[in-house]
């Protein structure tokens, strides 16, 4: 099973404390969207653990992901290539890696997946532009920057207007309607509404001296790095390659189909929303574009509809049967090391640096251990951890503050009063608790810092018991 990301922690956590009862940016700070929480939350409604179950969850919604993209090939092109689509989206690298974790990856594409599939083969029924819409503002409550997906929407209701009985806006109306329907939930936050500003726009803008939107050296070289030319620490390089091959492959077709046919189509313009999107934020990351890689692919079989014609036409059938053999052993082998990466060596993996020295700590089963000890030393008093993870299956509560560990980055820019509404700590405050309470201490994997440690020394807690880079004092 794929070690755990950092991210995860604050978003199970975050699905945990909604299940309790509390109220996502009311009762807590939280960075992001607010749909996977509650997705999530259901899930501890179940006996046993948490974490297994939300991968399981998350493996279960990456594999209807494949299969829409086998119904939507079959639907344009035959059942052979739309195995041939699936395989190409289960053993991307991008896929193996990102969709696999309890992060928005997986939930935004396969609700997007279904809303676009929805309007370009079931256009003839009214209810499906309402269902189209309401699946898309769904996917955009998981990650709200699949928001740039209603101009593409509305892109691809325009030719619906002639397939649909009525007037001229009647397709749009009914999407709208959809649209409506599903951002309604929005409305509980309407009491907390600077809270839910502060963690899905405020936040954002302040965590980077370059603001929201800046810093265009860094995208240029996430850029090289998506190409291959520039090293990552968050991508294999299996992945840039993959990522070569599938334009190489789109570029061969566009070439030529471009005399035959319109080669611009929705995923096409699905994937240049996307890309342009994902580079905007400040800072940028590369897994960003894993909601890329199933709308591109998408497009290649668009693009290659017509495959028998192009391997007589374009080269001789043995030399082009070759290349095929050797790009998709290629392809399926780059996708079954990014397996054996992520699972057993942790090579290029977010918070596994050196990975030979600490990985096990990002295991499920070390973080399970992890929370027994908590439990077993942690009386009335909330408990402190400098990765909110660690709370996920505690039945202690992590101190009001840390919930999320991204909320430290900013606290020092927050006035008093705005700290207090939003559940922010700084580091001072969080001093001064540990001083005044002496409370279980966990400190480790992510967010450990000279002030984290300040923290641990002014508690005068003793270590009790230390598991690689994980030390819990008490």
């Amino acid at each position: 099973m794929r070690f755990v990301d950092a991210d995860e922690g604050y978003y199970l956590l975050a699905a945990r404390l909604i299940h309790n009862g509390e109220r996502l940016y009311r009762d807590f700070f939280y960075t992001q969207a607010p749909g996977l929480p509650y997705l999530f939350s259901v899930l501890f409604n179940l006996p046993g653990s948490a974490w297994l179950y939300a991968r399981i969850f998350a493996a279960g919604l990456n594999v209807v992901c494949g299969l829409v993209i086998y119904q939507q090939v079959k639907k344009t092109s035959s059942a052979k290539y739309a195995v041939w689509a699936a395989a190409l989206f289960f053993f991307s690298s991008w896929i193996l890696e990102w969709h696999s974790t309890i992060k928005t990856f997986a939930p935004a594409t396969l609700f997007a997946l279904s809303s676009f599939y929805s309007l370009q083969h079931l256009q003839q029924h009214r209810s499906a532009m309402i269902v189209s819409g309401v699946l898309l503002s769904f996917a955009i409550l998981m990650r709200s920057t699949y928001g740039i997906l209603i101009p593409c929407a509305l892109y691809a209701i325009l030719p619906a207007e002639k397939k649909m009985n009525g007037g001229k806006f009647v397709p749009l109306c009914y999407f709208l309607f959809g649209l409506a329907i599903g951002f309604s939930p929005l409305i509980v936050f309407f009491s907390s509404w600077e809270n839910f500003m502060l963690g899905n726009v405020g936040y954002h803008a302040m965590r980077s001296e370059a603001g929201l939107i800046g810093n265009f050296q860094d995208k240029c070289l996430v850029l090289g790095q998506l190409l291959g030319i520039k090293s990552s620490g968050y991508l294999g390089r299996e992945a840039t390659i993959q990522l070569g091959m599938l334009i190489i492959a789109l570029l061969f077709f566009i070439g030529r189909n471009l005399r035959k046919s319109k080669i611009f189509n929705i995923n096409l313009l699905i994937v240049l929303a996307l890309t342009f999107i994902h580079f905007l934020p400040t800072p940028c990351h590369p897994q960003y574009f894993t909601s890329v890689i199933p709308f591109l692919i998408l497009y290649l079989f668009d693009v290659s509809s017509d495959l028998t014609a192009v391997r007589t036409k374009a080269l001789s059938r043995p030399i082009l049967s070759v290349i095929s053999i050797f790009a998709l052993t290629v392809y399926f082998s780059a996708g079954l090391y990014t397996f054996y990466r992520i699972s057993i060596s942790g090579e290029k993996m977010p918070g596994l640096w050196p990975p030979k020295h600490h990985r096990q700590n990002w295991k499920i089963s070390s973080i399970s251990e992890i929370s027994q000890v908590i439990d077993a030393h942690t009386g009335t008093t909330d408990f402190m951890a400098s990765w909110p993870g660690f709370a996920v299956e505690t039945k202690a509560r992590i101190l009001s503050g840390l919930e999320n560990h991204f909320g430290l980055e900013i606290s020092d820019k927050l006035n008093p009063n705005i700290r207090r509404q939003s559940h922010i700590k700084n580091y001072d405050e969080l001093i001064a608790f540990a001083a005044d309470h002496r409370p279980v201490i966990v400190s480790g994997i992510w967010g450990t810092t000279g002030r984290w440690l300040d923290i641990v020394n002014a508690s005068g807690c003793q270590s009790l018991i230390s598991l690689d880079y994980v030390q819990i004092y008490r």
